[in-house]
């Protein structure tokens, strides 16, 4: 998990916590690492909770700097626009639709981005491990990804803190578990 991914997961808890809604749902938070060599600690909560759904939240390549190949592979993701919404095989397209709806509803801004088979997600490692489990995905657009010095937007970490809260705290998840 990214360091971002980390400060948002942070932020949504205090907002759900803020908010004194009671999420009609366990909510597990989780903060692993080791993506890029298998997803250990994922995994390992995955086969310990068996959750229902999995929501990641990771950082995606920004293609708004670069005449970038990868823009036409999985399509436009710029700095300041919005929490990418992956789609994909494996994620789960109702869910989705849901976090969209979501998005549109509170008027949280978004970009969509097909997911890359060459660029594995923690999410695509526990598709392996647990059928049955729903994947979400959602990302944050970055510059300069595995340097010392990565950039992103502040605004889209919002975003995605919003959306998070929103997605947890809406009675629309009995329709997609």
């Amino acid at each position: 998990m990214a360091k971002i991914g980390c400060f948002v997961l942070i932020e949504t808890i205090k907002e759900i916590i803020k908010s004194k809604k009671i999420p009609l749902y366990d909510l597990i938070f989780t903060f692993s690492a080791q993506e890029e060599i298998g997803c250990k600690g994922a995994i390992a909560c995955v086969k310990k909770y068996k959750p229902d759904l999995f929501l990641e939240t990771d950082v995606t390549f920004a293609s708004d700097y670069l005449d970038d190949e990868l823009e036409k592979q999985v399509g436009k993701c710029h700095l300041g626009k919005g929490v990418v919404i992956y789609r994909g095989c494996g994620l789960d397209y109702k869910g989705i639709r849901l976090l969209e709806n979501i998005a549109k509803k509170h008027k949280i801004k978004f970009q969509t981005q097909s997911s890359d088979p060459n660029t594995p997600y923690t999410s695509e490692h526990i598709l392996t491990e647990n059928v049955g489990t729903k994947i979400l995905t959602l990302a944050l657009p970055l510059r300069n990804m595995h340097c010392p010095i990565e950039i992103i937007n502040m605004k889209d970490a919002v975003y995605c803190i919003n959306l998070i809260k929103a997605f947890c705290l809406s009675g629309g998840l009995s329709r997609i578990l």
